[in-house]
Order: structure tokens, then sequence, then C-alpha cells
């Protein structure tokens, strides 16, 4: 409905002219033309996403990094494309524990300076507990470089953090009442593993970095503890299925050196789920140019960035007609007997195929659903999530009053449905025409009062994506001469 002006408010004569906008509100489609490399590096600011232009670029920003071949082969298969670097670290945590509560002094000495809280007569854990937390927020030199909080774990333990990643601190000289002890475990995030959770949870933010594909080549490269490449997976997985994000990851299988055949290549994935879609596993490493043996997650994702720029992001990321650039050979053979075990299972296999080169040959999610078995049926709606949004934040519908004549409610389904054909026009979904392909509502017979009253709008939109074509069966008749016409017409 178009917007009027208050004449109550215009009360000199004249005549007085506006202009407004109005009609259907113009379709959005998102972008999904990124990577996101989270790793380590000897320079560079932490835990925040810094696009690199090219591997040198990548050297000058962050030194020295175990994921610098992945950044190689990721430019080299898409030299013009947008990747940004997250330098890993945690925030560093030490657990006080106190012990038998006593009346008296409990300290401790954190980078030098001193720290106590005196108990009171047949005080608790808990008083105890809360009063050191007070006395270490409360000196001005400590509360510059750390933050003490209860850990919610029990009333005889608190957890003292570090204000910033990247930076140590140390507590010593512990002393408490005789009869009772307080003791400390520092740093509670030793290992790699714990650096690159806490940068996947703590570096992205949904309205400031758009949608991309997440890797962490290092990581799985790396850690050679299954547990620790299982909860890097699930971080990955959790970031990219929230709410706001709606992006893809794809894991590496674990070090070469341990996972080095289809079977094992299988039985690690198992360790890694995703409910619809959002993390696909690839196997095995592939061999560069240089003889070093690489991780094929950032190969992978700049061919998936190619060919969504070229033909679509309904495109799968994979295939004969987009093999991978800047490398000689895969680590580990997969024969195609091997390939029929563990492609059904979601191990998507790299392979060196005669004539093709290096080809991911594979685009399996790691979702036991058949409605998100394909990575590109997970894209496909990501971007049209995200589409969705978009359109209906910048046409202003979000804090638009409601009429009573559906006007808006036109306007929101008549939005929604010029993105549908959109992505029905470009091969998105699935059917001769847009009725077969998607259908959308948004009305009072799903707009009750009460949600009205509350502020809040619905719309139903059903799409079917275009499905992978991932295995052909054609059928070859031998005939007799002169009869092909015809046993084709019995066929």
């Amino acid at each position: 409905m178009p917007q009027t002006l208050n004449i109550n408010q215009l009360t000199a004569p004249g005549v007085y002219v506006y202009e407004d906008t109005a009609g259907i509100i113009p379709a959005d489609i998102a972008s999904f033309n990124r990577a996101y490399v989270v790793g380590t590096g000897t320079a560079g600011a932490y835990n925040t996403p810094t696009q690199v232009t090219s591997a040198d670029d990548f050297v000058t920003k962050f030194g020295a990094s175990p994921s610098l071949n992945s950044v190689k082969l990721f430019f080299n298969n898409i030299s013009n494309g947008i990747l940004f670097f997250v330098r890993a670290a945690a925030k560093q945590v030490a657990t006080v524990t106190v012990g038998t509560p006593i009346e008296g002094t409990y300290s401790h000495t954190i980078n030098g300076t001193a720290i106590s809280f005196t108990a009171d007569s047949t005080p608790t854990n808990q008083e105890i507990v809360d009063g050191l937390i007070g006395a270490t927020n409360s000196n001005g030199t400590v509360a510059a470089l750390v933050t003490a909080s209860d850990d919610g774990t029990g009333n005889s333990t608190f957890i003292i953090t570090s204000d910033t990643v990247g930076t140590s601190f140390t507590v010593t000289n512990t002393q408490a009442p005789v009869g009772s002890t307080l003791s400390v475990t520092v740093n509670t995030y030793p290992g790699l593993a714990d650096d690159y959770v806490y940068a996947i949870q703590n570096s992205f933010d949904p309205d400031l970095h758009e949608q991309g594909i997440l890797i962490c080549p290092e990581a799985f490269s790396g850690l050679t503890n299954q547990s620790d490449r299982t909860s890097v997976a699930t971080a990955m997985e959790n970031l990219c299925a929230s709410e706001g994000f709606d992006w893809a990851t794809f894991a590496d299988s674990g070090p070469h050196a341990t996972i080095n055949t289809p079977a094992l290549a299988q039985t690690e994935s198992a360790n890694y789920t995703t409910a619809r879609g959002h993390l696909a596993y690839f196997f095995p490493y592939v061999v560069d140019l240089n003889d070093n043996v690489v991780p094929p997650s950032a190969g992978v994702a700049a061919i998936a960035l190619r060919r969504y720029r070229t033909e679509g992001f309904q495109q799968p990321p994979a295939g004969t007609k987009y093999p991978m650039r800047g490398v000689k050979d895969v680590a580990v053979i997969v024969k195609k007997a091997e390939q029929a075990v563990v492609n059904p299972n979601g191990v998507n296999c790299i392979r060196n195929l005669p004539g093709h080169g290096v080809v991911v040959y594979g685009s399996r999610t790691r979702s036991s659903s058949p409605y998100y078995r394909f990575v590109n049926t997970r894209i496909i709606f990501s971007v049209f999530n995200r589409s969705i949004q978009q359109t209906l934040d910048n046409g202003g519908v979000i804090f638009s009053a409601a009429d009573g004549q559906g006007v808006l409610f036109t306007r929101v389904r008549e939005a929604i449905e010029a993105i549908c054909y959109r992505f029905w026009e470009g091969g998105a979904f699935f059917g001769a025409t847009p009725g077969d392909a998607f259908l959308v509502r948004c009305d009072r017979s799903i707009n009750p009062a009460i949600d009205l009253e509350s502020g809040i709008f619905r719309a139903e939109a059903y799409a079917a994506p275009s499905p992978t074509l991932e295995r052909g069966l054609i059928g070859s008749y031998r005939v007799p001469i002169d009869q092909v016409k015809q046993a084709a017409g019995a066929a």
C-alpha cells in the first residue's frame, strides 16, 4: 500500500506532491562466492576474518603457516577467488579449586600481583570462591588482563580467563589456611584443537560475513587425535547450520599417514554428522606440483566457487568438467570398486582419472536424510533462505504495519515468488513449469490473530531443488539388421 502524507500536518494552502515506491519488493538474490579458512600463523590479528588475495598476500599478512599450501591450492583453482583467513587462538583459562572451607586468608598471584580474600568463621566454599572472584576483578592491574568468574560446575571452583586471545598469564603462590588448599590448573586450552574450535565459535557474525564455504585443512591434517578432529568438525557444522549463517563446510580426512585407505576414511567419516547437509567429507589428499601432500578441501571449495560463478550455485562441486588445478596426483589411489563401497556412505573421493586429471568425484553430504544427500541441495536452499531474508529486510517489511486488506501479505508473497521464479528459471528448482517447482503462501490462513497481535507474520515457501545426476543407467540393445525402429518401438 503506498504511503500517504499526513494531511493534518500540512497547514499552509497549496498542493503537496510526494514521491514514494510501490509495487513488488525487488528480489535480492544472495551471493555464495567466498571461502573461509581457519588456521594458524606467526603474524596477523587473531580470530578476525581477513581477506587475502594471493599466496604472497597471505604470507605478508599472516607469516609462516601450515595453511600456506592450502591457500596456494585455492588460488590455483580460482585465481580471483574471495578468500578470508582466520588466525585461530583461544583465550587462556586457569581453573582454581578451593579445598576444605576454613577460616583464614586465601591468596594467589597473577603476573606478579597478589590477590587475597580473608574468610570469616565457618565459611562455605561458595563464599570463598565469590570472595576470590571479587578480589581478582576489583584489582585494577589484574582486571586489565584477566576476568574471574564462576565456572558453574560446583561451589568450590572458579575460572580466570584472559581478556584477549593470544595473551598468556601465570598464576603462582597459591596459599590457603592450614587444613585447606587452593590449587590451580593453568591453561585448560593446551592444544590446537581448542584454538580452532574457539576461533570457529567466536570469529564470525552473520550480519557481517556473507555466506560461503568454511574449511580448516590445518586441523584435519595436523591433529592426530580423532576426538580433536571430531570437535573441530562438529564446531564447523554447528556454525554453518546455525540461524543466520546457513553456510557449508568441507571436512578433510585425517592425517595422510593415518587415514590412508578408503575403508579408514569411511570409518572416520562416521564421526561427522549433519542433519541438513551442511557438512561434506573428502578423501584422499592431493599431491601438488611441489610434491607437497595437501588436504583437498581448499581445492574443492575453489572448484565449487568457480563453477558457481560460471554455471550457477545449483551445480555440484564435482565432475570431470572441473579438474583440480595445481596438482599432479592423489596421495591414495581409490579404485572404482572401493568408491562403490564408500560413496553411498558420504565419502567423496578425489580420483586421478586418465584423460581428465585429478577430479573431485563425489558430492554427497554427511546427512542421513535423502532430502539433503547432495551438496548442491544444501547450497540451493542456503542461497534461497538468505535471498528471502535479504529481500524482505531490504524491502522494509519488518517494522511495517500489517493492513487488514492483505496488501502487505500480497507483497510478501509476490516478493518470494519472484525469488522462486528466478531460481526456477536458472535451473535451481526442478519442474516443467513454475507451478511444478514452487508454491508460496502468505495470507490470513497461516497468520492467526494471536501472532499478528505479537508482531509476527508468517509466509511459507515450498520448492523442489534440482537433483544431482550422480549415476547414469543406459540401456543398449542388440537388434537384427533393418529392425532398429521396430525394436525401439517395442522397447
